[in-house]
């Protein structure tokens, strides 16, 4: 559907906003999404007055503009994959591959190679969006954080964090000028989440 909608949109100056509530995503689906967004010469906004987590805040981080409320958060991007149930993150297989020789290499082995173009891809594009919204500030701890696979994947990266590095936009519902969308996020947000 997204291929569709920008697809129609390409020749016109219109702007495409989204309202991002994501837990995460499949690893591929989102690359393709992500690639989309890069393609896509038109304005992307992202609005998210809740969360983002991990495919999420990559899509998030793609958009051209940011717009977060107060409590809204975006998590770490390093890609996770399940082997027999159990959750590893892209450097939790490197690491246990690297330092636990007796290690069921049976297990890890199929998703190693993954896992190790995986991390890379992660890093890169993490740190290629990071730049695009820079605020001047260093940001290599911010894409540690979201991409070496040490902090919980789940771990809330607040609005207030995140500015100290990139450029993030107050979505706060008694601003005195109020964009068109940001109206349908509040109506939307009182409908919906609170």
């Amino acid at each position: 559907h997204l291929y569709s909608l920008f697809e129609n949109l390409q020749s016109t100056n219109y702007a495409v906003h989204f309202i991002v509530q994501v837990n995460g995503g499949d690893i591929n689906s989102n690359n393709n999404m992500l690639h989309c967004l890069d393609m896509f010469r038109n304005t992307t906004v992202a609005f998210v007055p809740r969360y983002a987590k991990s495919a999420g805040t990559l899509f998030t981080l793609a958009c051209k503009t940011i717009y977060m409320s107060e409590f809204a958060y975006l998590s770490a991007t390093d890609p996770q994959f399940t082997i027999d149930d159990d959750q590893y993150s892209s450097r939790g297989i490197l690491d246990t591959v690297r330092r636990d020789k007796t290690c069921d290499l049976h297990k890890f082995q199929m998703k190693h190679h993954d896992a190790r173009i995986e991390n890379i891809h992660n890093i890169n594009i993490t740190r290629h969006y990071i730049k695009t919204h820079l605020n001047g500030r260093k940001y290599s701890a911010l894409v540690k954080r979201m991409t070496d696979g040490m902090y919980n994947h789940g771990l809330p990266i607040g609005r207030e964090e995140l500015k100290r590095n990139i450029n993030i936009n107050d979505l706060d519902y008694n601003h005195k000028i109020r964009h068109p969308y940001v109206v349908m996020c509040d109506i939307l947000y009182n409908k919906y989440f609170i």
